[in-house]
């Protein structure tokens, strides 16, 4: 039975000082975080640091001072805290608004082709004229050539080198 209990079973350590989250049991402990629909509410809290070590099994840890529980926690209700270290922005960038006189094709930097339905379309990566570089859009290379067909990018052959970008 030892065999089939361990399957489950990952050897945790920690270090003094480490931020780990803790695992609490929604209807038994709700003094941390008394929710109107337990069943709803979070299942781990943090991320706090250890304190001490105490034993081979239990951790001391910083907990904000209204909490109503021990300090000291078993292994298993404790899990590491990773960084999450992926960037987050205030604001939604605006797409570019495409409908200005101004805005015209200026430069084609790369073409792709695009499986629609049965049919493979040519579309193309622009840089447009009164906008930034990094505003480049992907465009379906039929509909913008009839639409600005006096483009200047057209005239540069289609792409930053002047030559064409489509392998032969």
């Amino acid at each position: 039975m030892k065999s089939y209990a361990d399957k489950n079973r990952s050897p945790r350590q920690f270090q003094l000082g480490d931020s780990v989250f803790l695992k609490l049991q929604p209807y038994a402990q709700s003094s941390v975080a008394n929710r109107p629909f337990p069943k709803l509410a979070f299942k781990y809290f943090g991320p706090s640091k250890v304190l001490a070590k105490i034993g081979n099994a239990a951790y001391k840890q910083v907990l904000p001072t209204h909490t109503q529980i021990h300090l000291v926690f078993h292994v298993s209700p404790l899990k590491h805290s990773v960084p999450d270290n992926t960037p987050v922005f205030s604001e939604i960038p605006a797409f570019p608004t495409l409908d200005r006189a101004d805005v015209v094709p200026q430069l084609i930097l790369h073409r792709r082709l695009v499986k629609k339905g049965d049919t493979s379309i040519t579309q193309m990566q622009i840089q447009w004229s009164g906008l930034p570089s990094e505003m480049s859009t992907w465009e379906d290379y039929y509909i913008v050539k009839a639409r600005f067909s006096s483009a200047p990018a057209w005239a540069l052959g289609g792409s930053a080198g002047g030559g064409s970008v489509m392998r032969e």
